[in-house]
């Protein structure tokens, strides 16, 4: 399997067998675009197999378009690892002192850390979703955007 990236693009596309790469402008304006059914970019190309993924994230780009997006889904589960470690460093702490009270205040910061580290994790998946949505609307609202001016340009006559 390869793919194609345009440079700073949050998308790269995935060529199914036998398709020729597109041009890295081509998926710079094309981000998150899903073929129709049975589409091909040429004649005489095969199909693209069967829920084909024609898009992968395009890891450092990818980063910094959904950085809004994953902020604070990524500060969440960072914020509940850190009160799940800090429980159960706690925890074995208060074993080793043998105070029944500590012990199950350090296991309840452990279980409410990993908690809210799982539930951070969910959100990101989500945020990451939401991002996906953002990128391929923006897309088709650049092209959109493009045929009206071209459209536009088409219409208007310079006198001479």
């Amino acid at each position: 399997m390869s793919s194609t990236a345009a440079p700073d693009a949050p998308l790269r596309f995935r060529n199914p067998p036998g398709w020729p790469h597109p041009t890295p402008a081509w998926v710079a304006e094309h981000q998150g675009w899903q073929p129709p059914s049975k589409w091909t970019p040429v004649a005489g190309a095969p199909h693209a197999p069967h829920n084909w993924v024609f898009w992968e994230h395009n890891p450092g780009a990818w980063s910094n378009a959904t950085r809004r997006f994953t902020a604070a889904a990524r500060a969440g589960a960072v914020a509940g690892w850190t009160l799940a470690s800090i429980g159960v460093i706690l925890s074995a702490a208060a074993v080793l002192t043998a105070t029944p009270w500590a012990m199950i205040v350090a296991a309840a910061i452990a279980v409410v850390g990993t908690i809210g580290a799982l539930a951070g994790h969910v959100s990101l998946r989500q945020a990451n979703k939401r991002a996906y949505l953002a990128v391929a609307l923006a897309s088709r609202q650049a092209a959109r955007g493009r045929a009206h001016h071209e459209e536009y340009l088409g219409s208007v006559r310079i006198a001479a």
